[in-house]
């Protein structure tokens, strides 16, 4: 993923947390190039997609994402992008930590069975520093609907696009031909980024920081990574334990290209010929989000079932 630029929009009050079990909706429309230039197996491919991850998490509520073939929200993707992902935030302010440990607290304590947010919660810090920004967090709207069951915003919680320069394949089934990119795949890695895995720390001009970044650590150190200048990893136990390392050359809520996640839906990059699908470790960033599996097993079932049928103020390009 190459940064873009994002949106921030943001407010934020402590909303009562739910614990009932539903399905999460993800209600995804399409935009007038869509409607006219998509062909009909993209349309498929982004229902199956949401339907996915709608059906894997518990969490009420629903959650609003547009989606552009060519272009996001009205501006027009470079021709060799694969997707791009614009959240839109809780009203156009930025929280202190403290907010972002109540949200996560409360939702860890209405939800026992999400042992992922019970670790990150059990290692929240005392602090937080962003050089040369602010030690302040957006939130996106997605995210904040996770972690209280509440949303109903007035705008969408995000938009998608995919690049119409590019040889996509709509079924990951037989696999992907070798000049051919896995569009289910990259879906699978845009709507996750909109379902709240951003990451904001290193953008310009003014970086902030996003709930995400309490789980990224300057690697083989209990240390939260507040530079680019070192390599950040994903911990969700204080940085005692490193699951994957983050992107250094891309978007820094991707895996580095070089941590053996090539093919992961979550890298930073896709290569012709291959096939993105969620690993462990991507069903793990998306519990720590607030995001609620509610068997632990059920996410290998369906995620085998699915793949037999078959990845702010910026903007993020999967090239």
């Amino acid at each position: 993923m190459k940064p873009f630029q994002k949106k921030i929009a943001f407010g934020l009050l402590l909303a009562s947390l739910s614990g009932q079990s539903n399905a999460l909706t993800i209600n995804a429309t399409f935009d007038s190039n869509w409607l006219t230039s998509a062909p009909p197996a993209a349309t498929a491919a982004v229902n199956l997609v949401t339907a996915m991850f709608g059906s894997l998490f518990s969490n009420p509520g629903t959650v609003n994402i547009t989606f552009g073939w060519g272009d996001i929200n009205g501006s027009v993707l470079p021709s060799n992008a694969l997707g791009a992902t614009t959240n839109v935030f809780v009203n156009n302010s930025l929280y202190p930590l403290s907010t972002v440990s109540n949200l996560l607290t409360a939702y860890s304590s209405s939800h026992p069975s999400n042992a992922v947010m019970a670790s990150v919660v059990q290692n929240l810090p005392a602090s937080v520093t962003n050089p040369g920004g602010q030690a302040l967090f957006a939130i996106s709207q997605a995210q904040y609907t996770a972690l209280t069951g509440y949303g109903n915003f007035t705008s969408p919680d995000a938009y998608i696009g995919f690049g119409t320069g590019v040889n996509w394949q709509y079924s990951q089934t037989g696999g992907i031909a070798s000049n051919a990119y896995d569009f289910v795949g990259t879906a699978l890695h845009e709507v996750a980024h909109a379902l709240g895995r951003v990451n904001y720390e290193f953008n310009n001009p003014t970086p902030y920081l996003t709930p995400f970044d309490l789980t990224r650590y300057t690697c083989k150190t209990k240390t939260l990574n507040d530079t680019s200048g070192t390599t950040a990893c994903f911990s969700i136990n204080g940085g005692v334990t490193d699951l994957a390392t983050f992107s250094a050359t891309s978007d820094t809520a991707d895996w580095a290209g070089t941590s053996g996640t090539s093919g992961d839906a979550f890298g930073a990059y896709l290569a012709p010929g291959m096939t993105a699908t969620m690993t462990p470790v991507d069903y793990t960033v998306m519990q720590a989000l607030g995001w609620t599996i509610p068997e632990p097993g059920t996410i290998f079932l369906f995620g085998a079932s699915f793949l037999g049928l078959a990845f702010l103020k910026r903007k993020s390009f999967r090239a």
